[in-house]
């Protein structure tokens, strides 16, 4: 230890130097309290010089429990650095501590908004996902509807060249029928019987009147329908020409519909379905008694046909010219039931959204 001590004095290594005097002193303290006080000494020394806190405290030690002279002066300042040296490494105990809480608090913060940031994205992929799904919904939506309105419209369009062909067809079957019949009867009787007479003359003026009469009420039956201010009131005048000798037409509640709301192709709808009832009525039922009544709830109007002729057998009303208005109410979405039997007069109720 001796040999070593004066290496490090050569080398002046004053780290070694202390360590070999502590380590003397700890050797003599068991043999030469003296010697060993004057390496604890020296230790002390060049630790102070050093500022080396654990040396300093060391050599403090040996110097105390060797008895020495200034074993209280000694312990004082063993007492004073151990006591300051204890407050630093706890006050950086203390300030690892927090800087270890901080750092954990930290982490976990960074943690927390490392989940919600992941959180955000997988709800904006969520949202940009539904926002896809949403687009590709409404678009799907609008070429299902397009297709379906095309489809009705199709539809529709069918049902009224149906309608005007039933209608073509009727007016060519009045005129082939009826019209026809009459002028060529008219024409041979022109032809066959003396017209210089007065009473020839008579009937050859009633035929002619009644062929008159006939071209009217095909005109009449296809004829352009006001649907403006006057409708009501045409609409009734059309009902009312078929009052009779024989026909008693009354009509109830016509003015208290609110026509000025329904839809212009509705009125001419609702027109032309009652002139063929009525048509119908004047060729098929031998009614004594038409009545026609009208209703409305404000959205929807309802009208009821009821006549006392001589009904008709189901299976042969749409022979009879009802599949046309079938066709008519189809092409507005109302309604039409027929409710008729034999002998027991005929029934129609109309249902029609305004």
């Amino acid at each position: 230890m001796q040999e070593g001590l004066k290496i490090r004095n050569g080398a002046q290594d004053l780290y070694g130097i202390i360590g070999s005097n502590l380590h003397l002193a700890q050797y003599y303290s068991k043999s030469n309290i003296q010697k060993s006080n004057e390496y604890a000494t020296k230790a002390y020394e060049i630790a102070t010089k050093l500022r080396s806190i654990d040396e300093r405290l060391k050599a403090l030690s040996f110097l105390i429990s060797n008895d020495s002279e200034a074993q209280n002066a000694y312990a004082q300042k063993f007492i004073f650095l151990n006591d300051s040296i204890i407050k630093v490494r706890n006050n950086f105990k203390n300030k690892f501590a927090r800087i270890k809480y901080d750092s954990k608090k930290e982490k976990e913060e960074n943690q927390k908004l490392r989940l919600e940031n992941v959180e955000n994205e997988v709800a904006l992929q969520k949202a940009e996902n539904q926002k896809i799904l949403f687009l590709s919904g409404f678009i799907i939506l609008c070429i299902v509807l397009f297709f379906v309105k095309k489809n009705h419209q199709n539809k529709t369009r069918a049902i009224k060249l149906k309608t005007a062909y039933d209608t073509e067809t009727r007016i060519a079957k009045d005129i082939h029928d009826e019209l026809a019949n009459d002028v060529f009867n008219t024409i041979t009787f022109t032809q066959t019987q003396p017209l210089e007479i007065e009473n020839t003359k008579e009937t050859l003026i009633q035929k002619l009147d009644h062929i008159y009469a006939r071209v009217r009420g095909i005109s009449r039956e296809n004829n352009t329908i006001d649907t403006k201010t006057n409708f009501a009131s045409n609409l009734k005048e059309m009902l009312s020409t078929y009052n009779s000798d024989h026909t008693n037409v009354i009509i109830n509640n016509i003015e208290k519909v609110n026509w000025h709301l329904v839809d212009e192709f509705k009125k001419v709808t609702i027109h032309r379905i009652l002139q063929e009832l009525m048509v119908n009525m004047k060729k098929h039922s031998q009614a004594s008694l038409v009545v026609v009544k009208f209703e409305s709830n404000g959205k929807t109007v309802f009208i009821d046909y009821t006549d006392n002729g001589k009904g008709a057998d189901k299976n042969k009303i749409i022979k009879n010219g009802m599949q046309n208005m079938e066709n008519r109410i189809l092409a507005i979405k109302g309604t039409i039931t027929f409710d008729t039997k034999p002998d027991k007069g005929f029934k129609v109720k109309i249902t029609m959204s305004k």
